[in-house]
Formats: structure tokens, sequence, C-alpha cells
């Protein structure tokens, strides 16, 4: 009954939009669309979150990512995107998890980090000027304020891990004094588009504002990103942020690393505006298989499981990458809702399997 209410009826409407836009984007782009399994042998995400599930007497997962299958398409293809259902056996009661959501995950060859980050930051672009073309009943329906989509301009702002290092630290001081914040009282790194005020929601009060403060950066150096630090990003900037080369030790073992700095990756995430977290992620994939043997060893993966995946550098390959796009998640953000199960018409959660 709750798709009968007109805010659901107005998200899932958008919904049914962003993913005409995407489809779209994509078919004038001459992407190839590529289909991969549900049923797979692989873990593509770390084994933590796998679902599991006996397949005639062997053990088989549900998919946690396309991305190993559409690595194979784009080298056939040279470049295909992958859509469908994934699946992540993930412990957490947040606000921002599913256990079943949908990725769109392109793929493509003879590329690099920057190409990649430039097709995140145009497909993101035209979801939203679709949806502000298509769905503005939609939108003043469930009372978003439609003034921060459309402040949402190219080109996206970029910043080096190490970069948002810098800025966080500031931050982690400055959140301390509340909401007398000022930044103009530090030395911050000139990142084009950055605001030196902080944004933050009217709700906030100085406590909120203070205990953030001492949740920024709480996983330290060389570490991911946790939910305050991109948050407080977040608030710095009217179009999503782009952060590339992280550690390469917290990320995925098909990463290619930085030649020019093998301790991180080339790899990227995009956080969207006002405090949603990670819409994007990608990375160039490792086209050495000398080089991944040793990251599935590291990892503690079976080698037996990426024996074709291994087959496809072993016979030739190519530079190349790609991302996933979270489809609730950016649905989220989009219509400012406040639990990423009003994105879905049957959510799946830890808590939640019915109907």
């Amino acid at each position: 009954l709750w798709m009968r209410s007109p805010k659901a009826r107005a998200v899932l409407k958008i919904r049914s939009e962003v993913v005409q836009a995407i489809r779209q984007f994509y078919y004038e782009r001459d992407f190839v669309t590529f289909d991969s399994p549900i049923f797979t042998p692989n873990p593509c995400e770390g084994t933590s979150t796998l679902f599991e599930t006996d397949y005639f007497g062997e053990p088989m997962y549900l998919s946690q990512s396309g991305q190993l299958y559409g690595e194979a398409g784009a080298m056939a293809f040279g470049k295909i995107v992958v859509f469908g259902p994934t699946f992540r056996a993930e412990k957490s009661k947040t606000r921002r998890h599913l256990t079943e959501f949908w990725m769109i995950e392109p793929e493509v060859c003879w590329t690099n980090l920057d190409e990649v980050m430039q097709l995140a930051e145009d497909n993101i672009h035209y979801i939203v000027q679709w949806v502000l073309q298509k769905c503005r009943p939609e939108l003043e329906a469930i009372g978003r304020d439609i003034a921060k989509l459309e402040a949402i301009q190219k080109p996206f702002p970029r910043l080096s891990y190490l970069q948002c290092q810098e800025v966080l630290q500031v931050l982690k001081r400055a959140y301390m004094k509340g909401k007398n914040a000022d930044l103009s009282e530090f030395v911050l790194p000139e990142i084009p588009g950055m605001s030196k005020t902080i944004r933050f929601p009217e709700e906030l009060s100085n406590k909120d504002i203070k205990r953030m403060g001492s949740d920024i950066l709480h996983n330290g150096l060389g570490d991911d990103l946790g939910a305050a630090d991109e948050t407080a990003l977040s608030w710095l900037f009217d179009s999503p942020v782009m952060i590339h080369r992280y550690p390469a030790e917290v990320k995925a073992f098909y990463m290619k690393r930085d030649p020019e700095d093998p301790k991180y990756a080339l790899c990227v995430d995009m956080i969207g505006t006002e405090g949603f977290g990670e819409i994007v992620g990608g990375a160039m994939r490792e086209e050495s298989e000398e080089v991944l043997v040793a990251a599935i060893k590291k990892h503690g993966l079976e080698m037996d499981s990426f024996s074709w995946f291994l087959d496809l550098r072993k016979y030739g390959s190519v530079p190349h990458g790609g991302f996933g796009l979270g489809l609730e998640r950016v649905l989220m953000w989009l219509c400012n809702a406040h639990h990423i199960r009003e994105t879905v018409p049957f959510p799946r959660t830890m808590v939640r399997m019915r109907p």
C-alpha cells in the first residue's frame, strides 16, 4: 500500500526516468549492453559479504558485481555496460545500505583514470539534467530543493586522497567550534569549486557538529574514508566531488596501482552533495596476469575460481577501466530521501525480506 502514496509514486516515477536516462546515455555513446550472471563462483568485493547457496552440490554465490564479467565483454566489444541486480550480505542497519540493489557498470578498453572519471562525471550530470527536465512535478511533490540540483555543474571537483586528508584535518579542527567554524582561519589546498564556508544543515546543533568532528579521520591516514569524512567533504561543494588514488591496500585486488607511486591505486570514488556519501566507485584494472595472481593469493581467494579471469590477461589484454554506479544511492541523493529503502519498490535489508 505504501506505493500508492503520492511521495512513493513520485520517487518511483523518478526511478523509472533515471533508468531510462542511463540506458539512453550509454546508447548515445555506442556502448554494448552486456549481461552478467547472477550466480557466480567468484567473489568480487571480498568474501565477507557473500550470499552463498548450494548449486547442485557446489558452492555458488549471488553476484556482488558484474564487473569481472564486464571485463570479458569489454575485451570483445571495446566498451560495454552491465546493468543488473547485485547482492551484498553486509550486516549493516544504516540508512544507506541494501542487501539487494541495482548497479550500472560500464567497462572501457584503451582508457585511463582521467577518462574513467570523465565518463562518470558525464553520466551523473546527464542523469541530473534528465531528471530536472522530465521530473520537475515529482521533485516538487516530494519537497526536493530543486535549486540544489540545478547548481550541479561540470567540471566536478577532483581531489587526490592526500589532498582529501589535508582538507579533513582542517575540518576536524574547525568542527570543534560548532556552527562558528570558520575555514578562513586555516590554510587549505586550492581546490577549484571548494567553498571556504561550511554549509551545515540547519537542523544540526553545535553538539552534533562537534561529535561529527570527533568522527572525522577516525580511520586514520592510509585507510578508507568513513561516513563522517564523506559527509564533511560534501558540505564544501555544490557538485559531487571525485576523490582519486586511494591507498591500494584498502581497495579491491583487481585495481591497478599507480606506476608513479605504487602505494596508491588508480581508483576514484564520487561523493554526492548534501551528505549522501559515495554514489560511484571506479578504477583502472590490473592487466598483468603475474600481478593479479599475487593479489588473488594475498587476499586468500581460490585461484581455480579465477582461472577464466586470468585467461583474459594470458591471451592478451589492454589498459581498461570502469566504474559502478549504485542506482538506489543515486536516487536517494536526487530525491533527498531519508532512507535508501524509499527508492525501491520492495527493499531488501538485513532486517527486511518480506513482502
